[in-house]
């Protein structure tokens, strides 16, 4: 509440404001698989979650989806039942209705627009330096925006503490962490080569990672503040994070709330 851009993707059109919920139910049902013996009522609510996701936010939302199954597929999620996984599948189906329906009585405008997105208009993945770069620096605009907009040295500091211990520090994730890691950075690491949509690219798409980077961040600023010669990390964050969206919000509550803006 305190991010004045986390406050404005919330209430964006007023379409991706329940992701902010749903991205934390999924992780706590991520949770509840990984630790519960008997995991039959979380696998539905994880699949549930998945499929509202996709309402609300797609780019980022459509990769948790297989990354989901890889983690199942190698071990690192318990086993459903099959009739848990038939009924898992069954609601993650459901949520799809909607979108079904609209396409089949908008003859087929969802379906022509995946087509044209991965079809026409050449290849959907690839490298390209100068399209990489790009992308890095956006990535640094957009968490940059999160944390204290424009001040770019506090959002570099910032993604530090978020990315890179878990690289870096041994046993810095127990398990059931590191699940909600590759949540983070898969993502945004398929999403560096997508040169679809003919090469356009939007914040918004990065919706859905917002909130769990904003975990991340608080874990390692936790960290940094535990070793004495890193806390000034923490500090220069706080600072600016407090400074910086307390300006932004002051602002915004001493206007007439009018405009298009608003």
């Amino acid at each position: 509440g305190l991010s004045y851009n986390f406050v404005g993707l919330s209430r964006w059109l007023s379409n991706p404001s329940a992701i902010f919920l749903s991205i934390p139910l999924m992780l706590f049902s991520l949770q509840k698989i990984y630790y519960s013996e008997k995991p039959s009522f979380w696998y539905p609510s994880l699949a549930l979650i998945l499929g509202l996701n996709l309402q609300f936010e797609i780019a980022s939302e459509i990769w948790f989806i297989p990354l989901t199954l890889l983690l199942w597929i190698f071990k690192l999620l318990p086993k459903p039942t099959v009739r848990v996984f038939f009924v898992s599948v069954g609601l993650f189906l459901l949520t799809l209705a909607p979108q079904v329906l609209f396409d089949l009585r908008h003859n087929g405008l969802i379906r022509n627009s995946i087509k044209e997105n991965f079809t026409n208009t050449g290849p959907s993945f690839g490298y390209d330096h100068q399209l990489f770069s790009t992308r890095l620096l956006l990535y640094l605009e957009n968490f940059t925006d999160l944390v204290a907009e424009n001040i770019f040295f506090t959002g570099a500091l910032a993604m530090i503490l978020a990315f890179l211990p878990p690289l870096f520090i041994k046993n810095y994730l127990k398990k059931d962490q590191l699940i909600y890691y590759l949540f983070l950075v898969v993502p945004l690491l398929v999403l560096l080569f997508y040169i679809g949509n003919h090469g356009n690219f939007y914040k918004y798409y990065l919706i859905g990672i917002a909130p769990i980077f904003a975990i991340f961040l608080a874990k390692g600023m936790i960290e940094f503040w535990n070793t004495p010669a890193l806390k000034i990390a923490v500090i220069i964050i706080a600072i600016t994070f407090l400074g910086k969206n307390a300006y932004l919000h002051y602002n915004f509550f001493r206007n007439n709330l009018t405009g298009e803006s608003h």
